[in-house]
């Protein structure tokens, strides 16, 4: 009978610390970010970079953006070679 209270105890305890971290995680996960670089022509005509958790959030930070600019996500080496450099027209 001993060893049942002891093993109902434990079982308690260990629900009780699933419940405790699984709080935590809750609390947690929505601050976790998944920002990206996005790339966006300035109004001078500069290829620059913002970061941000998604493209609207991009286009809506992204400093001395270009009136019909629009971002891009870079994800590759050769995204990143394309940062600084000129577009004409703007």
């Amino acid at each position: 009978m001993t060893n049942q209270i002891n093993a109902a105890k434990a079982l308690k305890g260990i629900v009780s610390l699933g419940l405790i971290v699984a709080a935590a995680v809750l609390v947690v996960s929505p601050s976790v970010s998944f920002a990206a670089t996005y790339a966006y022509v300035n109004a001078s005509g500069n290829v620059n970079t913002v970061v941000a958790d998604n493209p609207n959030t991009a286009i809506a930070t992204a400093p001395n953006i270009s009136t019909h600019s629009g971002v891009m996500l870079l994800d590759s080496q050769a995204d990143q070679d394309m940062v600084g450099d000129g577009v004409s027209g703007v």
